[in-house]
């Protein structure tokens, strides 16, 4: 009687295990995650723009930090670098240095700031500024603009006031 009672008790117990193990009842259950958690473990890559805003505004820069940021970087890199700083909005007191006649009162003015580079250069028309004619080299003047152009060693400016 004792034979009977432990082999049902084996039969039970065995086909416990197999019900248990065999067919995945033991196993370590994967948690299921809801839409939120989902959301939050799966990264989206992120949208990047290389478009730049035609004009950025508070810049607090001069044309000495541009040229190094430049200067610094590879080659490879330098033209993404340069075209950075196109549309920058910048409002910079610089040294007047030389001025290049054109045609229609138009003139090339170039500047310096503190080091003989980069060279500041823009356009200005003389029936605005005629004080333009008598300014001596070494003049500091208030020189508002946007950056059209930036180079290691040359930065031109577009839409120029000028603060004589």
């Amino acid at each position: 009687m004792v034979e009977i009672i432990l082999g049902g008790l084996a039969a039970t117990v065995g086909g416990g295990l197999i019900l248990y193990y065999g067919f995945g009842i033991g196993r370590p259950q994967q948690k299921t995650q809801t839409p939120k958690e989902n959301e939050r473990s799966v990264k989206t890559p992120e949208k990047r723009t290389t478009v730049k805003p035609a004009r950025q505004k508070g810049a607090k820069s001069d044309p000495n930090i541009i040229a190094d940021k430049i200067k610094s970087t590879s080659p490879y890199l330098r033209k993404g670098v340069e075209d950075s700083y196109v549309g920058l909005e910048v409002d910079w007191d610089l040294t007047f240095t030389d001025i290049d006649g054109r045609e229609n009162d138009l003139v090339g003015l170039t500047f310096q700031s503190k080091y003989t580079y980069p060279v500041v250069s823009c356009l200005a028309n003389l029936a605005d500024y005629p004080e333009l004619k008598t300014t001596n080299t070494g003049t500091k003047m208030g020189v508002r603009g946007v950056i059209d152009k930036a180079e290691r060693f040359h930065i031109t400016l577009g839409e120029v006031k000028l603060d004589l």
